[in-house]
């Protein structure tokens, strides 16, 4: 055969292809990505326990055990676990931590992370989950997986964005509210009474127009807002930064202030700490900005992807249409006007106050009063009406000396027949139905008070007296009865209506009797039951010697009930009294 005949082959590369990494937990794609309803980092986690067929709990304690720089799970709790969502260092070091098991590198986008350096913490998520019922709904009719977006978890994110409606905070069975994230619970169930959070009735298009109607324009406004940050965050061209706001803080102070930091505060209607916050690159919170943008009429994702704003003034009404803006005179310059001083016509008021003390009005008005009736300060009539002033005083003072009086012989009646009672109340008691102590009642009324005192004293002695008798009566006939197993002092108490530390205290021999006569029951039962078991080892013993077999503890064990019998000392006694009566050496 010749070279040219024969067949040509093709070359195989043997070596094995390069394979990518692979993640220890699912690979899970976030949804909503690059929307204004990207998914939560804590809903992210919800879904990812589902996809493995476990509670949300044994998934944080395997991502706590594999993570080699750890993530901290004793930190994660119910009532921090909106922190999840923020940009915590709890955040952080989730973020990093599911990034390293899943291989994803874009989970930085549900969270607050990428405008940490913008936004202050205080007031920026929600403590307790928030969610859109008609959502929930349209998502399991059309068989969408349920989800949280990072959205619903802002705090000035309070209306739905595709259905106008409030977001609910409650459960609607139970009303109680949920935690940002459960530990045993998937999405969807209340945390309280484990129903589903999803109403069982369609929405309806009329009362979802209603409630669009009703809903606020600036809360709308602010949620549309912080939906467009949301769904812009990957595709920033520059990570937002404090440089941004300080920049935009000096737009609105050239344009709209001329240069006047105050002016400028006023006119975004924010305090002028808030601007020098900006210009000094500090953090402030996102419902500031988002009210200061929404004064201006400025979007706040110009802000971080514009370098030249055009601001106009803020508007003067809900049209918002554009206003002149005063001058910075016209600002600055406060409207000084003179004091308008109140004069009191004297004649008018000595009108008055000869009206009030001859209307005889019972009760008699305070002073106080009648100064507040003629719009007048008590010094004024004082002053200038001594007279009518004392007059209205001693009226005054005489009938609440009436009334002292009369409380007086109240209070005396009362303890005079409170002496003759059969079961009479205690000082106290009889001072609180008149509004007093009773250290009052008895600085005031000694006398009776000691009389009644000691009137409660033999009241209460005869009372535990007769108490002690029937005690000892039933401890008696409990003794006395042929019940058998005789019961415990326990028992025994549970029948009586005494209290535990009363039986001790007042019956303590009869309660010492009882407990001897159970103990003597429970050493006889021990003996019949040691005999018993003494009986079954040497039982035992002669018929396996009988059997022909050496009878070690073992088997003896294996023929009683239960192995364990041959533990006491008094069985292996037995044991060792049978062998020697066998012959056996046991030494």
């Amino acid at each position: 055969m010749t070279q040219s005949a024969l067949p040509t082959w093709e070359m195989w590369d043997m070596k094995p292809p390069p394979l990518p990494p692979r993640s220890q937990l699912y690979h899970l794609a976030p949804l909503g990505m690059g929307t204004p309803f990207v998914e939560g980092l804590s809903s992210y986690l919800l879904r990812l326990a589902e996809a493995h067929h476990v509670v949300p709990l044994q998934l944080m304690h395997y991502v706590g055990d594999t993570v080699a720089e750890k993530c901290n799970i004793s930190s994660l709790t119910l009532s921090n676990s909106q922190a999840l969502n923020s940009y915590t260092g709890l955040a952080q070091r989730w973020v990093s931590a599911l990034s390293s098991l899943t291989l994803r590198s874009d989970l930085c986008f549900l969270t607050m992370l990428p405008w940490s350096r913008v936004f202050g913490v205080i007031g920026l998520m929600h403590r307790h989950l928030h969610w859109c019922p008609d959502c929930w709904h349209a998502w399991r009719e059309v068989g969408t997986p349920l989800y949280l977006p990072l959205l619903w978890s802002v705090e000035v994110a309070t209306i739905c964005l595709r259905h106008q409606r409030p977001l609910q905070n409650h459960c609607p069975h139970c009303r109680h509210k949920q935690p940002a994230m459960a530990g045993l619970l998937w999405l969807g169930y209340c945390l309280h009474c484990r129903r589903e959070l999803i109403p069982d009735c369609t929405p309806d298009p009329a009362e979802a127009a209603e409630r669009e109607d009703a809903a606020v324009e600036q809360q709308r406004w602010n949620t549309q807002a912080v939906g467009s940050l949301l769904a812009a965050a990957p595709t920033l061209p520059t990570p937002p930064d404090e440089t941004m706001m300080a920049h935009l803080a000096e737009q609105w102070i050239t344009h709209l202030g001329q240069g006047n930091i105050k002016a400028t505060a006023r006119l975004l209607n924010v305090s002028s700490k808030v601007i020098g916050r900006w210009r000094k690159n500090q953090k402030v919170t996102l419902r500031t900005f988002l009210a200061a943008c929404y004064t201006s009429d400025i979007t706040p994702l110009a802000v971080f992807t514009q370098e030249q704003i055009l601001l106009s003034p803020p508007a003067a009404a809900p049209s918002r249409e554009t206003v002149s803006l005063p001058s910075v005179s016209e600002t600055a310059a406060p409207d000084k006007r003179p004091h308008n001083w109140r004069r009191h016509d004297q004649e008018k008021l000595r009108r008055h106050l000869d009206a009030v003390i001859a209307d005889n009005e019972y009760p008699p008005p305070r002073i106080e009063d009648v100064a507040s009736r003629l719009g007048c300060s008590i010094t004024i009539i004082s002053r200038n009406f001594p007279e009518q002033h004392q007059t209205i005083i001693q009226r005054r003072q005489r009938y609440r000396e009436e009334q002292a009086q009369e409380k007086r012989r109240a209070i005396e009646q009362t303890l005079a027949a409170e002496m003759g009672a059969l079961q009479p109340q205690s000082v106290i008691q009889i001072a609180a139905r008149f509004g007093h102590s009773g250290p009052w009642l008895s600085r005031h009324f000694p006398e009776q008070a000691r009389a009644i005192s000691r009137q409660c004293q033999a009241y209460e002695a005869a009372q535990q007296e007769q108490k002690t008798q029937e005690l000892r009566q039933a401890l008696a006939e409990a003794l006395a009865c042929n019940e058998w197993p005789p019961p415990t002092v326990k028992e025994v108490l549970a029948r009586l209506p005494f209290p535990t530390r009363f039986v001790y205290k007042h019956c303590g021999e009869q309660c010492h009797a009882l407990a001897a006569r159970y103990a003597t029951y429970r050493r006889e039962k021990n003996k019949e039951r040691a005999n018993k078991i003494q009986a079954l080892v040497r039982q035992a013993v002669q018929e396996i010697h009988a059997q022909g077999d050496f009878p070690s503890r073992c088997q003896v064990g294996l023929r009683l009930p239960t192995p364990m019998m041959m533990i006491p000392t008094y069985a292996r006694e037995a044991y060792r009294e049978a062998m020697l009566a066998l012959g056996y050496d046991m030494a």
